[in-house]
């Protein structure tokens, strides 16, 4: 408050009520025009934006549309002070001051620039680029650090401030940040070497233990995930990194294992016949690739078939379709040719006490088909 109280004193003593006046009028004239030029130059850079099909003027005008009236504040009392006499000490602070603003208003220009490119890209690419998404998310992270960086540097040596000494009692001081702030810190390697590796991008499918879900966004420190209840789940980066996932994204087909059972009364000669009626019902289906249909065993209750086939497609909601839509055929099939599927079942055979065979009785185990 000293301070201010003795540039203040300076600068009434060394100037006269005409100069002030001046200066008064120049602050306010300067300050009406720039608020006019910033009005009349976003509006017709927005309404050119508008009917240009090129998304560069629209990033543009986001970014000066982040210029402050406090920024244009400031330079109408640059331009004000300037016709008044100084002392070589209170034009120093005045003139830090200016500089200042400006590297703020440059830092303020720059994240929207930033900002916009971002969300140009997400909505350009999302859908083709995910993993591109993902990676430039990251760098836009690492701009914005490394804008914000140079431009404090600037501010301190503009200020006087030795840099060199500064950045050495950061070094010092930044181990203890580090070993404080070691699960932060690992949050945010791991977001580079999710953006970097790409084991999993947005829009991406995971399977994680007992969780299951959509990425929707994946930050510097944590993921989120829709889960398939429409909940959020919110799971730090390092521990995704350190987890076995599955991406059911990256899938390019899906392998299906069909096992089927028929009754131990079809003839030989039907069961010759099930694995190209197997083989008939796959290939009748668009969208599948036939791999093989065996008679694999011979169970307790039934002869045992397995098939394996197919879906090229990784969508879960069209191998459920082509899944059902084979059985259903396999059905039909089966009931043409009179063969049965088989069901757990016991047989008694019942004796009288003489040991003489009175007959057979079939029995369904309990919870199947009579």
């Amino acid at each position: 408050m000293d301070a201010l109280r003795k540039y203040l004193g300076e600068l009434i003593y060394q100037n006269g009520w005409r100069e002030a006046g001046t200066a008064l009028g120049i602050f306010v004239l300067a300050l009406a025009i720039l608020i006019l030029l910033k009005k009349i130059f976003l509006s017709r850079l927005k309404a050119w934006s508008s009917r240009s099909a090129n998304r560069w003027d629209d990033i543009f005008f986001q970014a000066l549309a982040r210029t402050q009236n406090w920024f244009l504040l400031l330079l109408a009392a640059a331009a004000a002070l300037g016709m008044l006499k100084l002392s070589p000490a209170v034009d120093r602070l005045l003139r830090n001051m200016v500089f200042s603003g400006f590297l703020l208003q440059t830092a303020l220009w720059g994240s929207a620039l930033i900002t916009g490119y971002l969300a140009y890209y997400r909505s350009v690419r999302l859908e083709s680029d995910a993993e591109g998404v993902t990676t430039v998310g990251v760098l836009g992270f690492l701009a914005k650090l490394a804008l914000f960086s140079v431009l404090l540097i600037i501010g301190f040596e503009n200020a006087g401030i030795n840099v060199t000494a500064l950045v050495a009692g950061l070094g010092i001081g930044g181990v203890a940040v580090a070993l404080a702030a070691q699960n932060v810190l690992g949050d945010l390697f791991a977001s580079l070497a999710i953006a970097l590796d790409k084991p999993f991008a947005i829009g991406d499918f995971l399977v994680l233990d007992t969780l299951r879900g959509t990425v929707e966004r994946i930050g510097m420190k944590t993921t989120h995930i829709r889960s398939l209840d429409g909940e959020l789940i919110v799971l730090p980066n390092s521990h995704l990194i350190n987890s076995r996932l599955r991406n059911f994204k990256r899938m390019r087909e899906r392998r299906v294992l069909l096992n089927l059972g028929v009754v131990y009364e079809t003839p030989l000669a039907l069961q010759r016949k099930i694995p190209e009626i197997l083989r008939a019902a796959v290939e009748g289906r668009g969208q599948t690739r036939f791999d093989r249909a065996h008679l694999s065993g011979l169970g307790e209750y039934a002869i045992q078939f397995e098939t394996v086939f197919f879906v090229l497609s990784p969508d879960y909601t069209v191998f459920m379709d082509l899944q059902e839509a084979i059985l259903f055929d396999i059905q039909e099939r089966f009931q043409r040719e009179g063969i049965g599927f088989a069901y757990p079942t016991r047989t008694l055979l019942l004796r009288s006490s003489e040991g003489r065979a009175l007959g057979e009785a079939a029995q369904s185990l309990p919870g199947t088909a009579p």
